[in-house]
């Protein structure tokens, strides 16, 4: 779908939901940009601040989270970098009550929001999301279908852009949104970085060029050593490594190869059958950095770090002893990795 016709589906879904009356609307990302916009990568980023349910079903990738106006101020207060962002970056496309105009005129006549150590830690939880599901994309079984490769390629390039998001704030205590607007900032401040950032951008915009074979069972870092991995195995390690580079204050500062190949290694001291399979792999800035998922023929292994606020994460582990139960935890967990 091309950006003129993305953009009257747009306009078409906001005066859907005009009718239901909501508080205010506003757009914001690349979808409100000519330049950023990738046909079939770009979606719709939007926030619907409604006291009451809305129906917002549609074919632009935009999901609907409930924002009620208590729950919008609570997050501008405290610096919400998501909230902030909109606000501050977006476009107000409805607002009769002046709800939204109210929050910029205070910042306008000098109230200052300044980011607060929760929105440095929101920042990077999204960043661990990101690069989370690209991997778990990564190393689903079966063909990769395009569709899922534009998606991994989406979560790296908001991957690289998050982790530019942090890098800008922590120097100018300002958040950007979208892609040019964060490049032109970054190129002033960190040209390496606005360098990884274009290189990821422009994998995303060439999606047809990324090969996706050969994709890795159970560590990429293997698949690369042994000359065999393919264009997004290369990606996502270089996305995690750019990470751990440019954050490394807020990381565990281990990648999540050396995580697998860690365990490998307790299990051949153990005289015990190796891991055949990464299921999942959830990467975050809480009190684990890490939680991976991997199984053998009839057992599985749930294993990360805790306490990473220590000099030295610990490392823990627990056995899953048939496929049933690894089966199961893998399901009820799923939110976890995604």
């Amino acid at each position: 779908m091309e950006f003129k016709e993305f953009n009257q589906k747009s306009e078409e879904l906001i005066e859907k939901i005009k009718s239901q009356n909501p508080l205010a609307i506003v757009r914001f990302g690349s979808s409100i940009r000519e330049e950023d916009f990738i046909p079939e990568a770009s979606d719709l980023d939007m926030i619907v601040i409604s006291d009451h349910p809305i129906s917002t079903e549609n074919d632009l990738g935009f999901e609907n989270f409930p924002n009620t106006s208590a729950t919008v101020l609570r997050d501008f207060a405290t610096a919400n970098p998501f909230i902030l962002n909109a606000i501050n970056n977006g476009q107000i496309v409805y607002d009769p009550k002046r709800f939204l105009e109210g929050l910029v005129s205070l910042q306008e006549r000098g109230l200052q929001i300044r980011p607060t150590e929760n929105t440095f830690y929101q920042i990077n939880q999204s960043i661990g999301n990101q690069l989370s599901s690209a991997m778990n994309r990564y190393f689903l079984e079966g063909q990769m279908d395009e569709k899922t490769k534009i998606a991994l390629l989406r979560n790296l390039d908001s991957t690289i852009r998050g982790v530019s998001v942090m890098k800008i704030l922590s120097q100018t205590g300002k958040i950007t949104d979208g892609y040019t607007p964060t490049y032109s900032t970054l190129k002033e401040i960190a040209p390496d970085l606005a360098s990884d950032l274009r290189k990821t951008r422009e994998n995303l915009r060439h999606y047809q060029n990324v090969s996706a074979e050969n994709r890795g069972r159970v560590n990429i870092g293997q698949k690369i050593a042994s000359g065999t991995a393919d264009d997004l195995g290369s990606l996502i390690s270089d996305a995690e490594g750019i990470y751990l580079r440019e954050l490394p204050q807020i990381s565990s500062g281990i990648r999540t190869n050396d995580l697998i190949d860690h365990k490998q290694e307790i299990l051949q001291q153990n005289s015990k059958a190796p891991l055949e399979r990464t299921l999942a792999v959830r990467i975050d800035n809480g009190d684990s950095t890490h939680l991976i998922l991997g199984t053998t023929k009839n057992q599985g292994y749930l294993f990360g770090l805790t306490d990473t606020n220590q000099e030295k994460p610990n490392f823990v582990s627990n056995d899953l002893f048939d496929s049933e139960q690894i089966k199961m935890v893998y399901q009820r967990q799923l939110g976890i990795f995604r």
